[in-house]
């Protein structure tokens, strides 16, 4: 698992991406986004375990992200306010 660089939207938000490299020969991609109220760590759990895991052990390239708002992502100005038409 690695951390990527954020992901750097055109209305200021740095969003935090992880990734998942497949094993074996890679037959596909998954991005995957997390529940409303928690961010991308519920998504492989436990560590290694949980379903980021699950799906790069069956050879898929997995990417999962926090959202606006959520985990470590924020926004990159002064401005550190959102709402929900944010997400």
């Amino acid at each position: 698992m690695s951390v990527c660089d954020p992901i750097l939207t055109e209305d200021g938000w740095s969003l935090a991406i992880e990734h998942r490299a497949a094993e074996g020969t890679p037959w596909g991609v998954v991005v995957c986004g997390h529940a409303m109220m928690c961010n991308r760590n519920t998504l492989d759990r436990p560590r290694g375990e949980g379903l980021v895991s699950v799906l790069a052990a069956a050879g898929l390239e997995t990417y999962w992200v926090d959202l606006r708002g959520h985990g470590e992502s924020r926004r990159t100005g002064d401005d550190n306010q959102y709402t929900y038409d944010d997400f």
